[in-house]
Formats: C-alpha cells, structure tokens, sequence
C-alpha cells in the first residue's frame, strides 16, 4: 500500500504537480511535503486500508465519534511538541552556535540546554507505557 501511494505521487508530480509546485511559494511547497510525507507514513503503519483511511479522516479533523485520546495526547506533549517547534527554527540553532563558540559561561549554558532537552526527552520516553516496535509486524 505504502509503495502504491509513493508511486501515484510520484507520477502525479512528474506528470501535473511540478509546474504548479515550482510557481508557489516555498512555505506551501514545504507543507505540501510535509502532508505527503506524514500521510505516506500513516499508510505504512497500518495494515487495515480502512483503518488507514480514518486515520488520515481523523488527521484532518473528520473524524466522526472521535474520543478525548487525541486531546489528551496533544495536551500530555505539548510542551515536548512547543520545544520541537522552536528548536526547528533557525534562530535556536544561531543561538546554540553563538553559546558554543563563546567563553566558559556560554559553553556552560548550551551544555546544560542540551542535558535539560535530554532529560524532558528521556521523562516523555520512560512514561510511555505502550511503545509498539512498528517494523516488528513488517
């Protein structure tokens, strides 16, 4: 299923999308990608068509009877998912590169970022009870 999509995509790209995706602004070629990539995903980690399929509904907020999960989920990293999202940004890594480069006080804070960012990652990883191994089915 996943190479099938993979496949449609590339052939539609090749065949209509390139001219489109060539004339729009970078940020919507970028989140075209993105969405590509994440629903590619979601159709290599399910085995049921039908499963995958409202998977991908839910994603986009269609998703009929949908329970607290998501919410819960989204509320529970929150703050994991708000530091993903600033330290993507190239103004942390310009930071990071300036603390790194200055003296001793500048190295100290960039060392004790990196070990507080592992110790938030390591307390995200340790709660997660249920963590299926996705390529042990494959």
């Amino acid at each position: 299923m996943w190479g099938a999509y993979y496949a449609v995509l590339i052939i539609c790209e090749k065949l209509f999308l390139q001219k489109w995706l060539d004339k729009i602004p970078r940020f919507f070629q970028w989140l075209y990608s993105f969405v590509a990539v994440v629903i590619g995903w979601v159709m290599f980690s399910y085995l049921d068509i039908g499963k995958a399929f409202g998977m991908i509904a839910a994603m986009f907020g269609f998703a009929p009877g949908a329970d607290k999960l998501g919410v819960y989920s989204l509320l529970t990293y929150a703050p994991i998912l708000m530091i993903a999202a600033v330290c993507s940004t190239p103004l942390v890594g310009n930071l990071t590169e300036k603390l790194r480069k200055s003296g001793t006080a500048g190295k100290i804070v960039w060392g004790v970022g990196f070990i507080c960012l592992f110790a938030v990652s390591m307390t995200f990883l340790v709660s997660n009870a249920y963590s299926p191994f996705l390529y042990f089915r494959f």
